[in-house]
């Protein structure tokens, strides 16, 4: 009688499970309409949602048998569809996946500094959701042990906000550091093409070199221009070397490509992510956010970065690049 009653449980809790994924198609459907409504209104260049690749994932997300999938398999259709994007920063979360996406200030830091020996020091930076006082306090203990040889360790930096970055360059160059623009929807409609490099010029300067500045500069004007000043401050004198991989991304990737192509530090290991655009997270039932991007990014120069990434100049493993480096170290002083 008693495995009678187990098995009668297990068909009532099975069929009743089937009638919920009967009734979760239509429930799904209202809410991933809501998803592509944020973004068709919110993402910063319309012509991203006229793409083929945006227009294809959209049918495919809302086809009757995607929409009868369960909630993972949903998730990860979405998480894969979304690679052959031409844009990056579109993302779902949810509470069970991990909590709500997670504006600057939220996640856990890992900034720590390694001496390797008397010349030469690793400052690795697992996130740039950081405010400036660590990285404040970084430099002062850089400054203090007197080495002529510094590596950035960005590998799996998936960036964050502009504070410590800001920080960070001005400690590396004395000169002004043109960081590119930032254009939202409010510039993309009164504009149908990529920004010429006068209209990079004459876009309006973020005046507080802050997370918060940068958002408020976006909000009021549509479009903001990073130029970090020039500074007549102490800066580090020795060598710069920086690691990089393909999870390296966002605020990263700027920064990499500035000291890069002006010879300020030495690039290794592999090509960056791709994945530099601002994002923002907008509620769209309880327990589910979507993450947008609404702010496109250009170069000083005019070139993408988003989908492109920064290619090293030491292009090795990105396992082998800190020994690539200490050995290129050796090499030098021998």
């Amino acid at each position: 009688m008693k495995q009678i009653t187990v098995i009668l449980l297990l068909l009532l809790s099975f069929f009743g499970i089937q009638a919920q994924d009967k009734l979760a198609p239509q429930e799904r459907k209202a809410w991933v309409k809501k998803v592509f409504a944020i973004m068709d209104t919110t993402a910063a260049n319309p012509a991203w949602l006229e793409s083929k690749e945006y227009r294809k994932f959209k049918r495919t997300l809302l086809s009757r048998k995607a929409l009868r999938l369960s909630g993972a398999d949903y998730l990860a259709l979405f998480r894969s569809g979304r690679h052959d994007l031409p844009f990056t920063h579109f993302d779902l979360f949810l509470e069970n996946d991990g909590g709500t996406a997670m504006e600057p200030g939220q996640r856990p830091v890992k900034i720590q500094l390694d001496t390797v020996d008397a010349q030469t020091v690793v400052l690795d930076i697992n996130t740039f959701i950081l405010s400036a006082a660590p990285m404040l306090d970084m430099i002062g203990k850089i400054q203090a042990g007197g080495h002529t040889n510094l590596i950035l360790d960005l590998r799996g930096n998936t960036g964050g906000s502009l504070d410590a970055a800001v920080v960070l360059g001005q400690y590396l160059t004395r000169e002004p550091i043109d960081a590119g623009v930032y254009l939202t929807r409010k510039w993309y409609d009164q504009h149908e093409a990529a920004p010429t490099a006068d209209e990079i010029k004459s876009i309006p300067l973020v005046q507080n070199l802050t997370y918060a500045g940068f958002m408020g500069s976006l909000q009021t004007n549509g479009a903001a221009r990073m130029v970090i000043p020039g500074h007549d401050r102490e800066i580090f004198t020795g060598k710069v070397y920086v690691l990089i991989d393909g999870a390296t991304g966002s605020t990263c990737e700027p920064l990499v490509y500035l000291l890069r192509e002006k010879g300020i530090a030495t690039v290794v290991g592999e090509s960056t992510f791709g994945g530099m655009l601002t994002g923002k997270s907008f509620p769209v039932k309880p327990g589910l956010e979507v993450f947008v991007p609404v702010a496109d990014y250009y170069t000083a120069e005019g070139k993408r970065i988003d989908r492109v990434g920064v290619a090293p100049e030491a292009k090795v493993p990105a396992s082998e690049a800190l020994s690539w480096v200490l050995q290129d170290i050796q090499r030098s002083g021998d």
